[in-house]
């Protein structure tokens, strides 16, 4: 319970520091380009934050590529204007339909003053709260956690121990009426098992539950962890998924930026776990605090609070 309330007051906090308007992402910079914030000035780099009241100059050969809302705006050489203002001419404006910002989702989610952490859903979403996933004995789940998957012909579940386990580990996997659909058992101090996806009547849209467990001599469970929802991606979801992938691929922008669109369109399709890995090379490489902050807030919203503290 500690953890879960420390994960809301996390939440809020976050939101606390993300503008909720006028706030874009830095997709590409060429040249010498600048943002000045409270009398501060500094260079521009790629995946940072471009903040409501920032001044952006952009030098004689200087340009800027951004991300606002589900815009992509390209200022040009010799430029200098203020976020939340009138932009300057743009060299390039376009509109990409249904891509959002994770963080001003959230922000928006939690504006009406509500005394939880509710969260905007992603379009094709279910769910809504924070998910829990802290360990309850001495065990934590990895993956799948509270997200969609692609369709696979082999489901894989991960965990780890947060103490040293005397105990031998199952996985259950249930129906939402925890009608229990397998049982795996596992080796001792085991973190991974599996198990054909056909095998426990997986299908694209369907939605299915996990956790680890003692399977009891005498025929009873001792659950060690929560249960972790999951769901597969829906197939008309997975056509619009495409086509969007496809739309963006059309945009032949530099490949970090289109990391950091896609990620936007799979937290549009609830792809949380998708969304992370495409970011974390990102962030590995250097990549400025929006791509930092996307990742806490990511780890967040899955409930993985372990991973989430590594990107505070």
């Amino acid at each position: 319970m500690k953890k879960i309330l420390l994960s809301f007051i996390a939440l809020l906090l976050i939101l606390k520091a993300f503008p909720s308007h006028a706030c874009g992402i830095v997709l590409d910079v060429k040249g010498d380009v600048r943002v000045t914030r409270d009398g501060k000035s500094s260079p521009v780099k790629f995946g940072e934050w471009v903040r409501h009241d920032s001044t952006v100059s952009t030098s004689k050969t200087g340009t800027i590529s951004f991300l606002e809302e589900d815009t992509i705006v390209t200022i040009g050489p010799d430029q200098h204007f203020t976020m939340g203002k009138a932009l300057p001419p743009a060299l390039q404006r376009l509109e990409i339909e249904g891509l959002k910002l994770v963080l001003l989702d959230a922000s928006e989610a939690t504006s009406q003053k509500s005394s939880t952490a509710k969260m905007a859903l992603p379009p094709t979403g279910k769910g809504g709260s924070i998910a829990a996933s802290a360990s309850m004995f001495g065990v934590q789940g990895l993956f799948p956690l509270h997200t969609v998957i692609d369709p696979v012909e082999t489901l894989i579940f991960r965990w780890f121990y947060t103490k040293p386990a005397t105990w031998t580990p199952s996985v259950i996997i249930e129906q939402s009426d925890q009608q229990k659909l397998a049982i795996l058992p596992q080796v001792r101090k085991a973190t991974k098992a599996s198990v054909l996806a056909a095998d426990v009547g997986a299908k694209p849209g369907r939605e299915m539950f996990w956790y680890v467990a003692e399977w009891l001599s005498n025929g009873t469970i001792n659950m060690k962890t929560p249960r972790y929802r999951f769901r597969f991606l829906a197939t008309e979801d997975a056509e619009r998924l495409a086509r969007d992938l496809k739309a963006l691929t059309a945009l032949k922008l530099p490949a970090r930026a289109m990391r950091i669109l896609e990620s936007q369109l799979y937290y549009k399709y609830g792809m949380l776990q998708k969304m992370i890995d495409t970011l974390r090379p990102l962030h590995a490489k250097g990549a400025g605090s929006a791509v930092k902050d996307l990742l806490y807030f990511g780890y967040l919203r899955i409930g993985l609070i372990r991973e989430m503290e590594k990107y505070r």
